[in-house]
């Protein structure tokens, strides 16, 4: 199984520490060479297990964490997801 554009590298500057650091987020299991991709710093694994509230496409800041969404155009914009809040 391949996906679209997986051999392309794509990063953003990080709107959290201005880096280009923001690479894509891959939800669910590992195809490829999916797992030398993360090593080099194209993605980030996410795992399998999904909350219900991930962007379609989102992305990550392999330096700070920040958290967000692909938007068409190329754009990025953060998300806040139910995981980040403490309950308080």
């Amino acid at each position: 199984m391949k996906r679209a554009n997986a051999k392309r590298v794509e990063r953003w500057t990080c709107p959290g520490c201005g880096l280009d650091a923001v690479v894509p987020v891959i939800i669910g299991l590992p195809i490829d060479d999916d797992f030398e991709r993360e090593a080099r710093g194209e993605i980030i694994l996410a795992g399998c297990i999904v909350f219900g509230d991930e962007p379609d496409r989102p992305v990550q800041c392999v330096e700070c964490g920040w958290y967000g969404e692909r938007l068409r155009g190329g754009k990025i914009r953060e998300v806040i997801r139910s995981t980040d809040f403490d309950g308080e």
